[in-house]
């Protein structure tokens, strides 16, 4: 039997006030990070795949493996929702590199594919429901508070809104993303793991006027 305990809420109900032109409500976990859909769904309407993400490849034999999978991932992906496939020939980014070389920046292609949030959210609710058919059980709005382990068998401890309850496994598979890093370093601490933080990048983002370059993502969504 395999559970899935997500922190945040389902797809469909998710919003955020800050897009909506209001004020940040506070909420916990933030929506705009936690949930079904990650922080796509909300944030962009743009999937990308490979050369981005090139660090993948230390979890794989080579980038051609790496390569491979995410591949294979986007094929899933359009599966359930469909996506505007990047279609820039050779020659295009041939010529936005030299123009981006003008104006004294260095241009990297890598494929970045549109779809619209709608789209996902059926797709999201689609694959949910495909999940729990198959005999998964789901809990969204759910937090892992404790872990230990004893024996071969993993205790897990859980709060929802409306119970607290115990799980016992005998593998756990831990994907928690940002809101959950500070929950995984006292797990790893209490189960004696020697777990790293990976190093912190930083990125910049600049913001202009879109008549200054107007054609600065014609053949690049991903700008």
């Amino acid at each position: 039997r395999v559970v899935c305990i997500e922190a945040g809420v389902d797809a469909s109900e998710r919003t955020c006030s800050i897009l909506a032109g209001g004020d940040c409500r506070r909420v916990q976990p933030c929506q705009i990070i936690s949930g079904v859909g990650g922080c796509s769904l909300l944030s962009s309407g743009k999937i990308s795949t490979y050369p981005a993400g090139r660090s993948m490849s230390q979890f794989f034999s080579n980038e051609d493996n790496a390569r491979q999978s995410t591949d294979a991932a986007l094929k899933l992906f359009e599966s359930y929702v469909p996506i505007e496939l990047s279609r820039a020939s050779k020659r295009d980014i041939e010529d936005v590199g030299a123009e981006f070389r003008t104006r004294g920046f260095e241009f990297r292609y890598y494929p970045a594919h549109r779809f619209r949030s709608s789209d996902l959210v059926c797709g999201l609710n689609k694959m949910m429901s495909q999940l729990e058919n198959s005999g998964i059980t789901i809990h969204t709005k759910t937090q892992l508070t404790k872990i230990s382990a004893q024996k071969g068998l993993f205790t897990l401890e859980a709060r929802s809104p409306v119970e607290t309850s115990t799980i016992y496994a005998r593998k756990v598979l831990l994907a928690t993303g940002r809101s959950g890093a500070q929950f995984v370093r006292h797990a790893a601490h209490d189960l004696n793991l020697n777990v790293h933080a990976p190093r912190f990048d930083i990125g910049v983002r600049i913001e202009f006027p879109s008549h200054l370059w107007s054609t600065i993502d014609r053949c690049h969504n991903d700008l």
